[in-house]
């Protein structure tokens, strides 16, 4: 049990070391791109690879010569795919390419810069030597040097290359490094702009197309400009909700009250809550979290995600900026939160009960009957319970009508932490984006994300992937380790497929969660883009504003939850934030945002 419970908790550590995403046959993709984005049609003549062997000598006098031989071309070394796939009606790869391995038959070699947190897990050999590694170079043909550089030292390490004008061939979160613009970047020759080599990833380019369809940031966030691109951004291979509530099934069932995954609405929420109440009078239905909440899985059916703590959200609606927990439809919700509170089902604590995830002897002792908990740790939650018959089960995102269409909802961009960059005086550039679009590829994201097969992964007798016993008991932690012997989203440029974390006996239910707490509805249209950063005087001026701002806010509106300030003053609460300068604050944004819809559309 200890190992799925660190399966989150053990990611999330590594995130916070960061603190300091009709086909035209014939047209090939070097001659036809977006209409909006027009890439170069060739790289440039000093950066491409040679494709072709030297010309054959003329033959000597004593040779004989009647006739001319027949003009041959040596095969290229290169299995590029530029050239070789179809484009849809908007210039995007129209499906995921299918590279012909080995993409090379050089001997050439090629810097990674890269790092890993448990360095004490790489042998003596070193990186390049672990089976994963080592059957990526077999496969793709392609002699990888890795350059692995403490995590701690990173930003040291990045300063004394930059100056010295000697940068990696790949330069794995090398952006984060950077202190000035990726713009910069290009401009001042030390990042390649991959947007003239942008006919050589096409797994890359159809990933974020296909991605974009579900959420329009998505390209926005690849490209600097119409002409600029300085990184490629890792990805998962499915965006799914990573929290979301759970029910008392046990309660359900004895109770008559069906499924957990049949409540869907707040009236259901609060029927059932009722219900709870006299059958378990100790109890207090609701567990709510003294920002409200800690992610947004309770307030989507009021296309908002508020929190007590900070307004740190922002949407848009009918193109105006506002930011959650300001809002009209803010209002509304916490006239349901203080229903809920009024009626006894939150608990009058609940101030007490911080952002962790088995919600403490408050859950342990039967006094929940709803739950919001990550899906990797429920398990860990039941054995804690007192009643050893307790059986949490996930509920969809409670919403106001059944069929409604939600308007903002989890960002769906799919970005993982992981990027990279190519360093403009790598000599052969077309073969580094090539072999980092083959992590993109089926074959590619497949092989890095699970490992070869005996390592991470064996068949069960169903023929499904099932992780063995070395990953499942692993000191470290399987969720560790798998970023060491496989792909980690933490630190490298893939396409991960994470549900290799749950393919054990059991995980299924894990990745049913996922697959309930998905909303059925959602458009999108009113998230703000998150590729847009405000930047310069405008970021220094939002902090400062911000300072005062969220303090009023932090303060004042949780008084609306146990009803010390009464909801029918909502109107003032809101005339009080635009006093301490949020319509200046969301000037901000506006601009940024206008800005964006000018380029974008």
């Amino acid at each position: 049990m200890k190992r799925i419970c660190l399966l989150v908790l053990s990611l999330l550590l590594l995130l916070s070391l960061f603190a300091g995403c009709g086909g035209n046959q014939g047209e090939t993709p070097a001659t036809q791109a977006p209409a909006t984005q027009a890439p170069a049609t060739q790289a440039p003549a000093t950066k491409a690879p040679a494709t072709q062997a030297p010309a054959t000598q003329a033959p000597s006098d004593e040779e004989e010569s009647t006739a001319a031989p027949e003009a041959t071309e040596e095969p290229s070394p290169y299995n590029f795919a530029v050239g070789k796939y179809t484009l849809n009606a908007d210039g995007y790869p129209a499906e995921r390419y299918v590279y012909e391995l080995p993409l090379c038959t050089t001997d050439e070699i090629l810097t990674d810069w890269c790092t890993c947190y448990s360095p004490e897990l790489i042998p003596a050999e070193g990186w390049g030597s672990m089976d994963t590694w080592a059957g990526v170079r077999t496969m793709t043909g392609v002699h990888i040097e890795y350059d692995l550089v403490s995590w701690q030292n990173r930003s040291e390490n990045f300063a004394v290359l930059l100056a010295s004008d000697d940068l990696d061939d790949i330069m794995q979160g090398a952006s984060f490094y950077y202190s000035g613009s990726l713009l910069d970047a290009i401009d001042d020759g030390y990042f390649a702009n991959l947007y003239d080599y942008r006919d050589y990833m096409p797994c890359y380019l159809y990933e974020c197309y296909e991605a974009a369809k579900t959420y329009s940031d998505v390209l926005p966030y690849i490209y600097l400009d119409d002409t600029h691109m300085a990184c490629m951004y890792g990805r998962y291979d499915e965006v799914t909700p990573q929290m979301g509530f759970y029910v008392r099934q046990d309660w359900l069932d004895a109770l008559g009250l069906g499924k957990a995954e049949d409540i869907k609405t707040y009236d259901q929420i609060t029927e059932i809550c009722k219900a709870f109440q006299v059958a378990h009078p100790e109890c207090w239905p609701m567990y709510m979290f003294s920002t409200i909440q800690i992610d947004n899985y309770m307030l989507m059916g009021y296309n908002t995600y508020m929190t007590s703590g900070s307004l740190s959200n922002k949407r848009v609606v009918d193109g105006a900026v506002q930011f959650c927990g300001s809002t009209d439809d803010d209002g509304e919700a916490m006239k349901l939160i203080y229903s809920w509170y009024s009626a006894g089902f939150i608990d009058p604590n609940y101030g007490s009960h911080s952002s962790t995830f088995d919600g403490g002897g408050y859950v342990a002792n039967d006094t929940a009957g709803f739950f919001p908990n990550v899906a990797s740790t429920i398990a860990t939650v039941e054995s804690s319970m007192n009643d050893p018959n307790a059986r949490w089960e996930p509920m969809p995102m409670p919403l106001l009508t059944e069929d409604q269409m939600v308007h903002y909802g989890p960002s769906a961009t799919g970005f993982t932490y992981g990027s990279v960059v190519v360093s403009a005086n790598c000599e052969n550039i077309p073969l580094a984006v090539t072999w980092l679009d083959w992590w993109f590829s089926d074959e590619g994201s497949t092989f890095t994300s699970w490992g070869p097969e005996g390592l991470l992964w064996e068949y069960d007798e169903n023929g499904e992937r099932k992780l063995t016993d070395f990953i499942m008991h692993h000191e470290y932690d399987s969720a560790v380790a798998m970023c060491v012997y496989a792909s980690s989203h933490l630190t490298e440029f893939c396409l991960l497929q994470s549900r290799r974390y749950y393919a054990f006996d059991g995980g299924e239910r894990i990745t049913r969660a996922f697959d309930i707490w998905t909303l059925p509805n959602c458009d999108y249209s009113y998230n703000y883009p998150a590729s847009i950063k405000l930047q310069n005087e405008a970021r220094t001026q939002a902090a400062t504003l911000m300072t005062d701002l969220n303090t009023f806010y932090a303060e004042n509106v949780i008084l609306f939850v146990d009803g010390s300030t009464p909801l029918d003053q909502w109107d003032t609460f809101q005339e009080n934030l635009e006093q301490f300068n949020l319509a200046d604050v969301c000037a901000l944004w506006q601009d940024a945002y206008n800005v964006y819809k000018a380029k974008n559309g």
